[in-house]
């Protein structure tokens, strides 16, 4: 930062100012100045008075002076300041009414230490530049390297604002974290084996970001080398034959359920029933009564997990999802993996039958009928008439849209799963999966 300065009358320029102009450049720069980046000497015009101006008030001027002298030290300096030490030029003036008088005319700031010591910043810089240089070492070690890199130092530097923020016991225990999991960058250990005290899944879960960031540069590769929670998929054994052990409500992990082994599994008149509400799902009858069925929890989008078990390729698959536009979005995804899986209690007769229950979908599904490519031209049909019933509509149950402060006006309608009388949602079911 520099200033020129000029020939026309100015006012002279308070430390305040100074102090103000010069924080911000503290504000942006600071983290690079702490890695070692990117620091230019800031020389700041100071912009001092003529003869005129300071005879027409001269205890302001005094004062004026007397300001940057305490910022000086006591006065002019005959020897340079330190590199840390902020340091303020006088320049000697002959005046015809007020004779020779040494004027402060640039304020010269000629380190980071310097500039943070102006502003009043320094216990926050030297945190900053411990937590730099705690981690500045730590890769210099792990590289063996004498210095850091450029690039060590912009890592660095886009990290040090969570860097920062540790806690000095965390901070110790990051570095701890960062040592063993690049000295062993294909543990397949799950968080909470790892031989670091105070180290689990919630401290992970808060620090990922800065850990991933340094291990990664260090080991290259895309993750930390540690075991995932592997996703579940819960089932429902609808017939007494298919229990496993007496069971018929399971949740096991992703690849069990893909191979799974049960009785007639794979043949033509084996039906899976995918249903994106857990009440729902939990209240189907367990008793036969539906044929033999696998139901499964599709829970909204995450059905697409479900879609890619392989064995639902050799069976009769439907979907039961709420009647509104994300239900149907979720269908066209899940029918994009399962194209020949038939939709169940989400047409325009249930819709109908209950069309004074619906409610009001307050951020609806932003996609035109006709790019959600998988549905048929009845499921399009639905999903038209829930998106052409304004928010003023008499068709959505106790629902305020006179004005602002109301619904959106734009949104469509919904009829959620829970909403169907259950005696007609086991007819349905049961005549569908029959």
């Amino acid at each position: 930062m520099s200033t020129r300065e000029s020939s026309a009358p100015t006012t002279p320029l308070t430390v305040a100012e100074a102090r103000a102009r010069v924080r911000r450049a503290v504000t942006a720069h600071q983290r690079a100045w702490a890695v070692g980046l990117e620091f230019s000497p800031i020389t700041v015009g100071l912009r001092p008075p003529t003869e005129a101006a300071a005879l027409a008030d001269l205890p302001e001027v005094s004062a004026w002076i007397a300001d940057w002298n305490h910022i000086a030290g006591g006065g002019r300096r005959s020897a340079p300041s330190p590199p840390d030490v902020p340091e303020v030029e006088f320049t000697v003036r002959r005046w015809a009414g007020l004779g020779t008088q040494q004027l402060p005319t640039r304020l010269r700031l000629g380190s980071a230490g310097a500039v943070v010591e102006f502003v009043g910043g320094r216990a926050q810089f030297r945190r900053l530049q411990s937590r730099a240089a705690g981690v500045l070492d730590w890769l210099s070690t792990v590289r063996a390297t004498a210095d850091p890199s450029t690039e060590d130092r912009q890592l660095v530097r886009a990290l040090l604002g969570d860097l920062v923020t540790l806690e000095e016991s965390d901070f110790m225990r990051l570095l701890g974290v960062l040592e063993w999991l690049t000295a062993h960058p294909e543990s397949g250990m799950y968080i909470r084996q790892l031989p670091i005290a105070g180290v689990d899944t919630k401290w992970l879960g808060r620090h990922r970001r800065v850990v991933t960031g340094l291990v990664t540069a260090v080991t290259g590769a895309d993750d930390l080398g540690l075991a995932a929670m592997e996703s579940r998929v819960r089932l429902r054994l609808l017939h007494p034959e298919l229990r496993i052990v007496g069971l018929d409500d399971l949740e096991i992990p992703w690849s069990q359920a893909a191979a799974l082994s049960l009785p007639g599994l794979g043949a033509e008149d084996r039906r899976v029933l995918v249903v994106e509400n857990l009440e729902s799902f939990i209240a189907l009858p367990t008793d036969g009564s539906m044929g033999w069925v696998i139901a499964i929890y599709g829970g909204g989008y995450a059905a697409s997990l479900v879609a890619d078990l392989p064995w639902l390729s050799s069976c009769r698959v439907y979907y039961w999802g709420d009647i509104d536009s994300h239900g149907f979005g979720i269908l066209n995804r899940f029918r994009a993996h399962v194209g020949h899986a038939e939709s169940v209690l989400m047409d325009c007769g249930t819709l109908d039958t209950f069309r004074h229950l619906v409610v009001h979908e307050p951020r609806p599904l932003d996609v035109e009928p006709e790019h959600l490519q998988t549905l048929t031209e009845d499921e399009r049909d639905v999903y038209r008439s829930l998106r052409a019933c304004s928010a003023g509509s008499d068709d959505a149950e106790g629902v305020d849209s006179s004005g602002p402060g109301g619904v959106n006006r734009m949104g469509g309608l919904r009829l959620e799963q829970e909403r169907i009388a259950w005696p007609f949602v086991l007819e349905r079911l049961t005549w569908a999966l029959k």
